[in-house]
């Protein structure tokens, strides 16, 4: 059961999403936030199952759009502002923290993919954030692109992201970009077969995801490295869940990230690729999460 709620940022942009309430008695509930990845929207990529199964577990969710996407206003469509979306999460805590079903003292955080990058960040800069749980995340984008961007496809993408820049100040519109492609040769956000494959089984769930971002966004993500502040986490409990076959954020660069972490913290590997997470193997990701916050939270 959710309510459908709205707040405002620091800078007035209104964000909208939902507030999911935690079983049980009429007690203030601990709260985990959650937002979508790179293009996600709350009712894609079975945000919504996951929600659910946290709520039924007796935590509050708060599952919102980010700015420029889905529900939520923001002046620049389809526009991914890394920087902005964690300073936006530091809002919606706040937001929280003055609704009375929530103990403003129990805030975890859960992420996934893109957003997990987001609740590493968040988690390392913000002591409000109790207890972090992420599951394939993106956490550095320079690795990233030197993983996913073929060698002799680089400099192209680059002259792309300065051709875009130079458009912008001419007062041209931004240039966009797909976010899946069917042919790998494309440009795209992820040109892999698997992404493709998952988003077209899965769009029609959706009726605010579009398979289009701004240019500029994936400029932004390639130079945002989310869990650079990663040992700035502990002493609060850290877990990760990562895919053993993820092509998007791959298991090494994942791991690697976790390494630095500091104590307590949990590293969970699922058999399976980025997307078998959401679907195939929600149970047990789900699960994982949530025995991590019951633990912790």
């Amino acid at each position: 059961m959710y309510s459908e709620v709205s707040f405002q940022t620091a800078d007035g942009t209104m964000l909208r999403g939902r507030l999911y309430s935690g079983a049980g008695d009429a007690t203030a509930k601990p709260l985990i936030i959650m937002t979508g990845g790179i293009s996600s929207t709350v009712d894609f990529s079975n945000h919504e199952g996951f929600s659910e199964y946290f709520a039924r577990g007796g935590f509050s969710v708060l599952l919102y759009d980010h700015r420029n996407f889905g529900l939520s206003d923001g002046a620049q469509r389809q526009e991914v502002l890394p920087q902005q979306q964690v300073e936006d999460m530091r809002d919606a805590i706040t937001f929280a923290q003055l609704q009375p079903e929530i103990d403003a003292e129990r805030i975890g955080v859960w992420g996934s993919s893109f957003s997990g990058g987001h609740a590493i960040n968040i988690a390392s800069i913000d002591h409000r954030v109790k207890c972090v749980s992420v599951q394939v995340p993106f956490v550095s984008g320079s690795q990233t692109v030197a993983r996913q961007v073929r060698p002799d496809f680089l400099a192209m993408v680059r002259k792309i992201w300065a051709g875009d820049r130079l458009g912008r100040m001419a007062g041209q519109p931004p240039q966009m970009m797909p976010v899946v492609t069917e042919n790998p040769m494309e440009p795209a956000v992820m040109p892999m077969a698997d992404a493709w494959a998952y988003t077209m089984a899965h769009r029609g769930k959706s009726k605010t995801w579009e398979n289009q971002v701004t240019v500029r966004s994936m400029e932004l993500a390639s130079t945002y490295e989310p869990a650079a502040l990663i040992h700035l986490i502990s002493p609060r409990p850290f877990q990760m869940i990562i895919g053993s076959t993820d092509r998007v954020t791959t298991p090494d660069i994942a791991q690697a990230a976790f390494d630095r972490a500091g104590h307590p913290k949990n590293l969970a590997i699922v058999e399976g690729g980025h997307f078998d997470l959401y679907y195939d193997k929600f149970d047990e990701a789900a699960e994982l999460a949530l025995a991590w916050f019951k633990k912790h939270l």
